[in-house]
């Protein structure tokens, strides 16, 4: 392992179905490179099983910056949007994140959210983002992907615990969720706050360099084909990939295809990430469902996972009382606009 490279850094609570699928293809496609899950107790074994390294993040839960978060930090959400605990931990854990990389000594890094899979060297997109303090995702309104130092973190803690002992800024957040009762005030409208008043140089992960590119979201259109059958009732960006297990999009305007470096899987089944898995290790002739289209590459072929997943729907709304059907369809909204809230 070489320890001069940028590190790779998830941070995760809990034991998602999804994490060691995650952990696994980032070992994989970054062998040299330090990868680093701060985790709970929860999560130490998967990390284990995974190959990569764990730290409780708990640990790192005792510093000037978290002691002035937990004084000022408030909930504030509509009145439909819950998830408090959720809404904390997104704040919480990029102070998680600030006292590793002191602690560490570590200036710049990578960082993901837990459900995206690293098809790729990291390292060798570096070049890519030197000329930027670091680079986004969710439709720009998170800092995730590529971080060039430590000290834009720390403005970024520094924003965060200043926006929350701002009691304009914090009424005018909550006046502003009257009227969207599913929204939150979450970490994401932070980071915009932040860029915009310390003027970061940013650019959207997803930018297309050197024809290749870094998933915004797999639900997101973002130019690219979709499938045209909805999981979760959503439509996913088609996924190509070659006998090599490199995965693709296609442009929609010119054909097109665009090698995929990081594939973000919000809210997508489990079957994914497992399909995912069996593409890039070469695995994938036995084990899922494809066509051959007439460029030569193969199509990952969704059918099967989306009629079962409409299957599922339908015996749901066959079983569950209305007033519980009502329940869920609440909790999709909110999930859908998650990325929205900031």
């Amino acid at each position: 392992m070489n320890m001069t490279l940028a590190p790779l850094i998830f941070c995760h609570y809990g034991d998602s179905d999804y994490l060691l699928f995650v952990l696994k293809q980032a070992r994989i496609s970054n062998p040299k490179t330090r990868v680093v899950l701060l985790g709970d107790e929860s999560n130490e074994g998967i990390a284990i099983e995974a190959g990569v390294e764990h730290r409780l993040f708990e640990s790192y839960g005792n510093t000037p910056e978290i002691k002035i978060f937990n004084e000022v930090y408030q909930h504030v959400a509509g009145k439909n949007h819950g998830r408090k605990h959720w809404t904390n931990f997104v704040f919480k854990r990029w102070f998680y994140i600030y006292s590793f990389l002191k602690e560490q000594g570590v200036n710049e890094f990578w960082h993901f959210d837990s459900d995206n899979m690293i098809l790729d060297d990291l390292n060798t997109h570096n070049y890519k983002f030197n000329s930027y303090e670091c680079t986004e995702q969710c439709e720009s309104f998170c800092m995730n992907g590529y971080v060039s130092g430590i000290n834009v973190v720390k403005g970024y803690l520094n924003t965060v615990n200043l926006l929350f002992q701002d009691q304009k800024y914090i009424t005018e957040q909550k006046e502003n969720l009257i009227d969207h009762p599913t929204f939150a005030f979450t970490e994401m409208r932070a980071y915009t706050a932040y860029r915009d008043q310390e003027s970061i140089k940013s650019i959207r992960l997803n930018t297309i360099i050197d024809g290749e590119t870094f998933d915004d979201c797999i639900c997101f259109k973002d130019g690219f084909t979709q499938y045209s059958c909805p999981i979760n009732y959503r439509r996913l960006k088609k996924i190509y990939f070659n006998d090599e297990g490199i995965i693709y999009f296609k442009r929609v305007d010119s054909g097109q295809y665009i090698k995929v470096i990081t594939l973000n899987l919000s809210w997508v089944p489990i079957e994914i990430f497992k399909s995912i898995t069996n593409i890039s290790s070469g695995k994938w002739n036995n084990s899922i469902k494809y066509v051959t289209n007439r460029d030569g590459l193969y199509e990952l072929d969704l059918s099967n996972i989306s009629q079962r997943n409409s299957h599922i729907v339908n015996l749901l709304k066959s079983i569950l009382p209305e007033q519980v059907r009502n329940k869920l369809r609440k909790y999709q909204k909110v999930v859908k606009q998650t990325f929205k809230s900031a």
